[in-house]
C-alpha cells in the first residue's frame, strides 16, 4: 500500500556507514551512484556509494563517448523519477517511429509502433484530437501514458554529462523536473548551463573531477576478497590503492574485471559476428561540401543537402535498411543532428578494422625500386613503372563480372585474426588445403566460362554482379593460406582492435560504397559526419554462454552484484542496443531493492519455522498473538534476500533479450537469397496481432517492477 509522501528522511546519527564501491564510471555506475543517493534520502540509510573509474583524469570520458542512444520509455521514466527531466527534455528528442527497410527491395519488414496504430494516430490527430480527456493525462499539463513518446533518442556524452552535474549537487535547478518536455537546447550557455556536451574535453573543462564527491579516476581493478567472516570487501587497484567496502557493484562494462573474478572467467566475451561503426552527423555541416570526396576505393560521394537527409530520416523517426551482409541505420536525436549505425558481418574479431589498416599501411608504405615482373603491363604499351603496384583495396574486390573476371585484385588479408580457432598444429609447409588445391591452378582471373550466347564474346560488355558469399569464402581461405605460407616468419601481425576518428570514417565510407544496395544519400551522410564522432569496433555478446546469476550465489550473496553490460552485454543492431536502457533499469532496480531489504522502517512480514507470521519493524520485533518472537535478520541474510530479488528479475530477462539481440543481428548479416526471402516472408504473413504484442512487449520488457521506493528528492516510502 502506497503511504504519505514524506519529507526527505535525515540519517540517523548513530547508524553505521554502509560503503557501495561502485566499479565503472559510465552510465551503470552513475546511475547507480545517483539512485543509491536518492533512496539513502528517502529511507535514512547511511549509505556512500564511491566511484571507482579506471581511466585516469586525462583519458576520462574521452573514449567511447561518440555513441548514441535510444532509451525506451521504461529506461527514461527513471531517469524522470530521479528528478532529470528538465535537462533530459533538452538533451533528448522523441522517437516516435521506427521502420526496419529491405535495401535490396524497398520493403517495409517491420515498423514500431504497427503501422496501423500510426495510421489511426494520424488520423485521431487530423480530426482534432487531443489528450486533455484522457483519464491517464493527470491534470493535462503534460504527455499522457497513452501517448507519450516510447522512445527518446540522445547522445552517450550528454547523457553522462547531465548525471555528473546530478551528482555533483551544484546546479539542481538545471536539472529539476518530472516530466519529459521536449524543447530545443540551449546553445548560446557555456560552462554548466550548457545543455549540450560541446567537444571532447568537456569532462576537464567543467571540472567534474573535483565537484563529483567519491568519484576516483585512474582506480582500475586488479583484484578483491570477501572476509569469510565478516563479508566485507577488500578491493586492490593497480595504481596500488586499497579500499574496503560492505557491497561492490561491478559496473564496468562488457570487459568486466568483476564479472571474471565472480564467475572465475567462466563467462567470457564473445564475438558476435560483426563490427559495428557508428558516428554523428550535424545537419548544419551538410549544407558545406563534403570533407572527402571518394571512398579509399575511388567511389565518388555527392554532395547532400539537410533536406536530403531529414527525407532520409524525419524528425522523431528512426530507420534502417537491411543489405546482405550490411545494416545501416539513422537515429535522429534531435538538436539538428542524426546519430547512424553500419552494421558488418566479419569472419573474424577485428577483421574489418586490421585490414582496413593495413591495407593503408602498404599504400603508404616505401615503393621497391624493383621491376615487378609478374604484375601484368598496360595494353597501351607503355613503359613499365618501376616498383610494385600499390596493393589493391579489399573493399573493391566484391564485385565480380559476369563472365567470371574479377574487377579489382585482393590485398592479402594476412594471417588469420586471434580468437579464430588455429588452422592445424602442423607446419604450413605440410598442410595440403583442399581449397587451394582445388583453386591452386584456377582464380577469378583465369575463369574462362562459356559465354551466355553463341554470339557472345569476352570483349564485349559485362553485367557486373555481387560477388556471393561461397566465392568470396573460397577466396579469402585461398589467399590466407597462401599468404601465411609465404609471409616471413619474422613478421608479426598487430591487429587493430577499434578505430576513431577519420579512420573510422573512411572505413565506414569503403564498407558502405561497396554495397550498391544501400540509398546514395547514406555516403553523404557518413562523409559528413563529425571525425570526433566516428568510431569502429566488434560487436560483442555472452548469448552463447550466459551467466545465471548476476553474483556469488554460494559465497556472501549479494555482497558483489554485476549490472548493466558487465552483466549482459547486448548486441548492438542497426538502430541501436538495449544496452544503455538496461543499464539504466538495473540501477534503479538495484538502488531500490536496497531500500526495500536494508532500510530498518522497511516493514515486511516473514514466516518462521512454525510457520506463524513475524512482523519486522523499526527498532526490533513485534509478533502477533501466535507468533514466536525473532531478532532482526542481519545483514547478510538481508543482502542473500536482495541478491535474490535481483537475480529474479533480471536475470531470464536480460539473458533473453542478449539472445533476441544476437539472433536479430544474425538475421540481418544473412546474404543468401533464398534464406532472406523466408526472413521477409516471415514478417509480410505474420499477424497484426501479433506484430502488436510484440511491440507491447518492448514497451514493459526491461522495466523495473512497481511498488518499491521512489527515487524522486521528496519521496514516497511505499510499504508492503
Amino acid at each position: 500500500m502506497m503511504g504519505e509522501a514524506t519529507s526527505p528522511t535525515s540519517r540517523t546519527s548513530d547508524a553505521p556507514e554502509l560503503r557501495i564501491l561502485i566499479i565503472g564510471g559510465g552510465v551503470a555506475g552513475l546511475s547507480a551512484a545517483l539512485a543509491i543517493k536518492r533512496v539513502a534520502n528517502a529511507t535514512g540509510l547511511n549509505l556512500r556509494p564511491i566511484i571507482f573509474e579506471a581511466d585516469p583524469k586525462p583519458k576520462a570520458y574521452k573514449q567511447n563517448m561518440a555513441q548514441h542512444w535510444i532509451l525506451w520509455k521504461w529506461a527514461y521514466d527513471l531517469l524522470l523519477e530521479m528528478g532529470l527531466g528538465n535537462r533530459l527534455s533538452r538533451i533528448a528528442t522523441p522517437v516516435r517511429e521506427t521502420r526496419t527497410v529491405d535495401a535490396d527491395t524497398g520493403e517495409l519488414l517491420v515498423s514500431y509502433p504497427p503501422i496501423e496504430d500510426i495510421a489511426a494516430a494520424a488520423a485521431a490527430a487530423a480530426a482534432g484530437g487531443n489528450n486533455a480527456q484522457d483519464p491517464e493525462s493527470g491534470d493535462g499539463k503534460g504527455p499522457s501514458a497513452a501517448t507519450a513518446s516510447p522512445m527518446i533518442g540522445l547522445r552517450k556524452a550528454d547523457l553522462v554529462r547531465m548525471l555528473l552535474l546530478a551528482l555533483s549537487g551544484i546546479r539542481d535547478d538545471l536539472l529539476d523536473g518530472t516530466q519529459f518536455l521536449p524543447q530545443s537546447a540551449d546553445t548560446t550557455a557555456t560552462g554548466f548551463e550548457a545543455d549540450l556536451a560541446s567537444d571532447n574535453a568537456w569532462f576537464e573543462t567543467e571540472g567534474y573531477a573535483e565537484l563529483v564527491p567519491d568519484l576516483h579516476l585512474g582506480y582500475e581493478l586488479n583484484s578483491c576478497m570477501i572476509s569469510g567472516s565478516t563479508g566485507k570487501i577488500t578491493a586492490k587497484f593497480q595504481n596500488g590503492e586499497v579500499e574496503y567496502g560492505d557491497m561492490m557493484i561491478g559496473a564496468d562494462g562488457t570487459h568486466s574485471k568483476v564479472r571474471d573474478l565472480i564467475g572465475s572467467r567462466r563467462f567470457p566475451i564473445q564475438h558476435a559476428g560483426a563490427a559495428v561503426l557508428h558516428g554523428i552527423t550535424r545537419l548544419q555541416d551538410a549544407s558545406n561540401p563534403p570533407p572527402v570526396t571518394s571512398s579509399v576505393d575511388g567511389t565518388p560521394i555527392t554532395g547532400v543537402r539537410p533536406e536530403d537527409l531529414l527525407r532520409l530520416c524525419p524528425d522523431g523517426h528512426a530507420v534502417s535498411f537491411q543489405g546482405r551482409g550490411i545494416s545501416f541505420g539513422v537515429n535522429n536525436i534531435g538538436n539538428g543532428m542524426l546519430g547512424w549505425n553500419l552494421v558488418i558481418a566479419q569472419p573474424t574479431p577485428h577483421f574489418h578494422t586490421t585490414s582496413f589498416v593495413d591495407e593503408q599501411a602498404q599504400k603508404h608504405a616505401p615503393v621497391s625500386e624493383e621491376v615487378d615482373l609478374e604484375s601484368p603491363q598496360p595494353d597501351s604499351g607503355a613503359s613499365s613503372i618501376k616498383g610494385k603496384e600499390p596493393a589493391s583495396s579489399y573493399f573493391q574486390l566484391e564485385h565480380v563480372a559476369s563472365d567470371g573476371h574479377a574487377e579489382g585484385k585482393v590485398g592479402s588479408p594476412g594471417p588469420s585474426r586471434s580468437g579464430s580457432p588455429a588452422p592445424s598444429n602442423g607446419s604450413l609447409d605440410t598442410i595440403v588445403d583442399p581449397v587451394s588445391t582445388l583453386m591452386s591452378n584456377t582464380s577469378l582471373n583465369d575463369i574462362d566460362s562459356a559465354p551466355s550466347s553463341p554470339g557472345a564474346s569476352r570483349s564485349g560488355t559485362r553485367r557486373n554482379r555481387i560477388e556471393t558469399a561461397f566465392e568470396r569464402q573460397l577466396r579469402m581461405q585461398r589467399e590466407s593460406i597462401i599468404a601465411a605460407k609465404t609471409a616471413p616468419e619474422s613478421l608479426e601481425t598487430t591487429e587493430t582492435t577499434h578505430l576513431s576518428g577519420p579512420q573510422a570514417r573512411d572505413l565506414a565510407l569503403a564498407l558502405a560504397a561497396r554495397n550498391g544496395t544501400l540509398p546514395p544519400t547514406v555516403l553523404g551522410l557518413i562523409a559528413h559526419s563529425d571525425p570526433d564522432q566516428v568510431h569502429a569496433m566488434d560487436i560483442l555478446d555472452m548469448a552463447d554462454q550466459f551467466p545465471e546469476t548476476y553474483t556469488s550465489p554460494k559465497f556472501h550473496p549479494g555482497r558483489v552484484i554485476l549490472i548493466g553490460d558487465a552483466a549482459h552485454p547486448v548486441a548492438t543492431n542497426a538502430t541501436g542496443s538495449l544496452g544503455g536502457s538496461l543499464a539504466i533499469s538495473d540501477a534503479a532496480l538495484l538502488a531500490k531493492l536496497i531500500g526495500k531489504h536494508l532500510a530498518s522502517h522497511h516493514s515486511r512480514s516473514i514466516i518462521v519455522p512454525d510457520h506463524t507470521s513475524v512482523n519486522i519493524a523499526a527498532g526490533g520485533t513485534t509478533t502477533t498473538s501466535n507468533a514466536t518472537a525473532r531478532s532482526l535478520p542481519d545483514l547478510e541474510e538481508r543482502l542473500r534476500n536482495l541478491s535474490q530479488g535481483f537475480d529474479a528479475a533480471r536475470v531470464p530477462v536480460c539473458n533473453r533479450i542478449m539472445t533476441d539481440a544476437r539472433a536479430e543481428g544474425g538475421w540481418g548479416r544473412v546474404e543468401n537469397n533464398w534464406v532472406r526471402s523466408l526472413w521477409r516472408l516471415s514478417w509480410r504473413y505474420n499477424p497484426r496481432a501479433w506484430v502488436r504484442a510484440t511491440y507491447a512487449q518492448m514497451l514493459e520488457r526491461g522495466g523495473v517492477e512497481k511498488g518499491l521506493i521512489s527515487l524522486n528528492k521528496t519521496a514516497t516510502v511505499l510499504q508492503q
